[in-house]
């Protein structure tokens, strides 16, 4: 008598051991089938652009042109077509007089969703934060850089 119970036990064992290795082996084929599908969108970075103006400190918001690429701000990134991202502007303020946000204008094929603060803001002086915006990624798979505007007064 074997150990584990004869022929018939090394006969059950091997159906049930053959039986688990068919389900293992099925699941495996099809998570790597589904997910080596999904297409992905690379957002290599971009740039924002303020239009702003100067005062006696220099540009109202800190520079004009910040670029967003080569490992800086945590891109590039990959996610899925259509998903959310976020980009984090470091809003600088240099003047000595509030100043306004209105609007914050994306360039195709990404879209603006939002930001963290609702549009128009009023940027008190000395108020240095951090407005998050929002994007929705491109719709195809391919490799993007975004270009947003910010508009202010």
């Amino acid at each position: 008598m074997s150990f584990f119970g004869g022929r018939k036990g090394n006969l059950r064992l091997l159906t049930i051991f053959a039986v688990v290795a068919v389900v293992v082996l099925a699941a495996v084929l099809i998570y790597a089938t589904h997910y080596s599908n999904v297409a992905h969108v690379t957002v290599s970075g971009g740039q924002v652009h303020f239009i702003e103006g100067q005062g006696d400190g220099g540009w109202w918001f800190g520079p004009p042109t910040r670029n967003y690429s080569n490992g800086t701000h945590g891109f590039p990134i990959s996610v899925t077509p259509g998903a959310e991202f976020s980009v984090v502007v470091l809003i600088i303020t240099t003047d000595v007089t509030p100043h306004t946000i209105e609007s914050i204008t994306v360039d195709a094929p990404f879209a603006f969703a939002f930001a963290n603060a609702a549009l128009p803001v009023v940027v008190p002086p000395g108020n240095d934060n951090n407005l998050v915006l929002t994007l929705d990624a491109p719709q195809s798979s391919g490799t993007y850089a975004f270009s947003v505007t910010i508009q202010t007064q």
